[in-house]
């Protein structure tokens, strides 16, 4: 979850997002839910702190 902080605007950037475990391993599914992961950033216009 990237949360909005009080100017409006997310407080993480998403740099890229994939889906995992949505394809077939030999055969064999990891599981019966997909997942995703991402690369997240600081926003350069929020101020930590």
């Amino acid at each position: 979850m990237v949360r909005c902080l009080a100017h409006g605007g997310p407080s993480l950037v998403i740099d890229s997002c994939q889906r995992v475990h949505d394809q077939p391993v030999d055969g064999v599914w990891c599981s019966d839910h997909f997942g995703l992961t991402a690369d997240l950033t600081p926003s350069p216009t929020v101020e930590f702190g």
